[in-house]
C-alpha cells in the first residue's frame, strides 16, 4: 500500500488551514481524493472524470 509522504501530508494540512482561515471546510470526499492523489492511488485525471460523471448524472 502506498503511503502519503511527509511533504504531501504537510501540503494537505496547509490546504485545510487555508480553507479554515477563509471560513470554509473540505468535504470528506474531497479529503479522500486528496489522499488518494497524494499516495498515487488515483491521478488527477481520474478524479476529475469521476467528479464529472457524478455531477453530469444530476442534470
Amino acid at each position: 500500500m502506498n503511503r502519503i509522504s511527509d511533504d504531501y501530508a504537510n501540503n494537505i494540512r496547509n490546504l485545510i488551514g487555508t480553507f479554515a482561515v477563509e471560513g470554509m471546510s473540505i468535504s470528506d470526499e474531497s479529503m479522500l481524493n486528496l489522499e488518494q492523489l497524494a499516495c498515487g492511488k488515483k491521478t488527477c485525471s481520474e478524479i476529475v472524470e469521476e467528479l464529472r460523471m457524478k455531477y453530469m448524472q444530476r442534470i
